[in-house]
């Protein structure tokens, strides 16, 4: 496995230089991350991962009395404004913050009930980003989860991103349902929840034709939701997957006829 190129590792620096962490959440697709975390993140979880963390907004606001978490990137600069961060929220006793490459976790395994990333997996090559889901599973307790977040290849995301010129993220592929979930049964895990942002349009559309107090729009998403949860765990812009390490692990031939017969692939 070769290591994350200089050029990456700058590209990732800039872009977090500078950063102000979002108080208020104003972008449909971060409501909409939010309100799946929250319903359906174990609250069981006592220690958690998040592998690939950037600045942790996410991660941090999740945080309980009970709960310990660690953010693990290679950004030097996004884990400043972590440590930071965590510090503003009063949530530093319950943090910590490692710089590290995801493709090589440095923990024992069987350590997080679980681990979680948001759009990480689709800034590496596909074998790579396999790697990630494979070293997330390893570190993993048996009985553990694992929470994904990737934009959908299926929906409008390709569409903004071509109109988004220059790109400033470099590599980044979308996953279709498919893909994530197959590279999800690779690692040995079973899905257990599909969810997915809103097909309806992003904030910035909306703000362009002039709508500009969003918290009424926000609530009645939030009542949508649950009407259309499955369309969007297909078709969103960004589609999401929690899935269990099994406790019995099982031959990759075996566990491929297990998966067969659950339905888990598409």
């Amino acid at each position: 496995m070769t290591l994350i190129g200089t050029s990456e590792q700058e590209r990732w620096e800039r872009l977090w230089r500078g950063y102000i962490p979002r108080w208020e959440v104003s972008d449909i697709i971060e409501f909409e991350i939010n309100l799946i975390i929250r319903k359906y993140f174990p609250n069981e979880a006592s220690l958690f991962l998040e592998s690939g963390c950037g600045v942790a907004e996410r991660s941090l606001l999740f945080i309980k009395e009970n709960t310990f978490f660690i953010g693990v990137d290679f950004s030097r600069e996004a884990l400043r404004i972590s440590s930071t961060l965590a510090k503003k929220l009063q949530k530093a006793r319950n943090s910590a913050f490692v710089l590290a490459d995801v493709r090589c976790l440095p923990f024992k395994p069987n350590c997080f009930d679980l681990s979680w990333n948001s759009g990480v997996i689709e800034h590496f090559a596909h074998k790579e980003g396999q790697q990630v889901i494979n070293e997330m599973t390893r570190v993993t307790k048996r009985g553990g989860f694992i929470a994904i977040f990737v934009p959908n290849a299926l929906s409008k995301y390709k569409v903004w991103k071509m109109l988004k010129v220059p790109w400033p993220y470099g590599l980044e592929e979308p996953y279709t349902p498919s893909k994530i979930e197959k590279s999800l049964a690779k690692a040995g895990l079973i899905i257990l929840r599909r969810s997915g942002t809103h097909i309806f349009p992003f904030y910035s559309f909306l703000r362009g034709l002039g709508i500009k107090n969003m918290e009424k729009y926000f609530r009645v998403l939030k009542g949508l939701f649950k009407y259309t949860e499955w369309l969007n765990a297909f078709l969103g812009p960004a589609i999401f997957r929690l899935a269990q390490k099994p406790i019995h692990i099982m031959r990759n031939e075996n566990f491929v006829s297990y998966a067969r017969k659950q339905k888990i692939f598409l």
